[in-house]
């Protein structure tokens, strides 16, 4: 029950965060870029439409997959580097999507994908690993799957721990912005939220996709991140 309810509390938290702390991605262009499988930029680059199947909980909640979804799909949009659409588990296109076989699909799959989703390339992947507050810590991978020929065009496999210093020293550059979301209190109180670290997880798996050179990415609107920091901060001292 305690459990529970602490569980209920981190994702209200990420609520009250989500559409505040839209705009605190401001970073420097130094920022390391996670590891990522990208044998041909050109490749991707041709893709005219992608569809996002929404991300498989392996090792999380389904309502943890699905935020992390959501903001992969935004992060993935603010990229510019192809149009891409999100694909809910909810819907029965998903039918046709086998599952536990991760990136790899018959030609049968494909051309059934490919007519049912009418897309050039699908992204697929899963959460694979998923711990909440104290010692947070998030693992998630992305595969990009060309339906005309079956080659994973790109792919991430990455985990994200609070209790890395190289980690927190890069979410602690992404929560920076005009908002003043640097501070230690702002900081930790974010560490709580389930969706808000999968924002960074996203934006950080987003960056990993090669784009143009010279493209250039669209950045949400800062807005009232103070306040919503403090309401999530009433929630733990009342």
């Amino acid at each position: 029950m305690i459990a529970r309810f602490a569980f209920g509390v981190w994702i209200g938290i990420g609520a009250a965060l989500a559409c505040a702390l839209a705009g605190c991605g401001e970073t420097s262009a130094e920022m390391e870029v996670i590891p990522a499988y990208s044998p041909s930029p050109e490749s991707v680059w041709k893709l005219k439409r992608v569809v996002l199947v929404e991300l498989a909980p392996r090792a999380s909640s389904p309502e943890v997959a699905r935020e992390l979804s959501e903001s992969v799909y935004m992060a993935l949009q603010g990229r510019q580097v192809f149009s891409v659409d999100l694909l809910a588990k909810s819907s029965p296109l998903c039918a046709s999507l086998p599952e536990g076989r991760g990136p790899r699909f018959t030609l049968e799959e494909l051309n059934t994908l490919r007519s049912n989703l009418r897309c050039d390339a699908v992204l697929v992947g899963s959460v694979t690993g998923f711990q909440p507050y104290p010692d947070a810590w998030m693992a998630a991978q992305l595969w990009l799957v060309d339906l005309r020929s079956g080659r994973i065009l790109w792919g991430v496999d990455h985990a994200w721990r609070t209790t890395d210093s190289s980690t927190m020293a890069r979410m602690k550059k992404y929560f920076a912005s005009e908002s003043n979301c640097e501070d230690g209190e702002s900081i930790r109180l974010m560490e709580m939220s389930p969706r808000m670290m999968g924002r960074f997880v996203a934006w950080e798996m987003a960056r990993a996709l090669p784009a143009r050179s010279g493209a250039v990415e669209e950045r949400s609107e800062t807005n009232g991140a103070r306040k919503a920091l403090v309401v999530t901060k009433k929630i733990f001292t009342n």
